[in-house]
């Protein structure tokens, strides 16, 4: 911060317009003029600082895949089952608007939180569009040091790859309630 203020304390004493005395006292000086190029460095200094610090902001990391045609009980029931066998708490179930959230999930080993005082944490959406049959999961992933609050950060690879995972997971799943709720449809119709 002491650069930013350094800059901003410089850029009000090159905007003054004071009259200043020569050597013998009797005729002053040209007073300092309004100088843009000089002004216009440091304010471009401020810009580039202020971007680069305001930058640091990480989406969360989404995949999707096509499912066969379900009951949005289904979707539920098969997103619900994977998550939890993931170790995930179930926060949100809405199976019309078909969507699954859950909980935070603390992701940090003993070591980094003793002795980098740093913690982790994730939480995974899941979302079903029943009229193009995609279903999209999204993961969250979240880290502070003990001065800073929650931010979100970036996945590393063993995550995109559990995400992977429970994407694959949950489309097996909803393969199998498929089959089954073809098998018993195709029962019901024989009686």
């Amino acid at each position: 911060m002491s650069i930013l203020v350094h800059l901003a304390q410089k850029l009000q004493l090159r905007g003054s317009v004071a009259p200043v005395l020569n050597t013998s006292g009797y005729f002053p000086e040209k007073p300092e003029t309004f100088s843009w190029g000089d002004s216009m460095k440091y304010v471009a200094i401020l810009l580039l600082l202020g971007f680069a610090l305001g930058c640091n902001v990480v989406d969360p990391v989404s995949i999707s895949g096509s499912v066969e045609k379900i009951s949005p009980e289904a979707f539920a029931n098969a997103a619900v089952t994977i998550l939890h066998e993931e170790g995930y708490t179930i926060e949100t179930v809405d199976p019309v608007a078909g969507v699954v959230t859950t909980g935070w999930r603390d992701e940090s080993s003993y070591a980094s939180q003793t002795f980098l005082d740093v913690s982790r944490r994730t939480r995974i959406s899941v979302v079903m569009d029943f009229f193009t049959h995609e279903i999209n999961v999204q993961m969250t992933k979240q880290k502070r040091s003990s001065e800073d609050p929650w931010r979100n950060d970036g996945l590393s690879d063993a995550d995109r790859d559990r995400l992977r995972l429970i994407l694959a997971r949950i489309q097996e799943r909803i393969r199998l309630i498929a089959q089954r709720e073809g098998v018993v449809a195709t029962k019901r119709s024989i009686w």
